[in-house]
């Protein structure tokens, strides 16, 4: 059922260890986190029970790459902008 990795070379495995409901909530962790190349996971838990997993994705791009079409557009940068 779980994509989830065992831990190989120990004896304990705490995996093998956890109800079906523990399991579960790792696999969405998991998901989330495959997809994810930048940003945050909260994990919120309300009564010692996990109720909602938030993801907050950033996308950070390079201003250089930016400028030319920024620029073809007939606005300056700050950077360049005489005073």
């Amino acid at each position: 059922m779980s994509s989830l990795p065992s831990f190989q070379g120990g004896h304990h495995n705490p995996i093998q260890n956890l109800q079906t409901e523990e399991l579960i909530w790792l696999e969405r962790i998991a998901t989330h986190l495959r997809d994810l190349q930048f940003g945050t996971i909260q994990i919120v838990v309300h009564n010692g029970q996990i109720v909602q997993i938030e993801k907050t994705e950033r996308h950070r791009y390079d201003v250089h790459e930016s400028i030319p079409a920024y620029k073809e557009k007939g606005a300056t940068t700050h950077a360049k902008r005489k005073r």
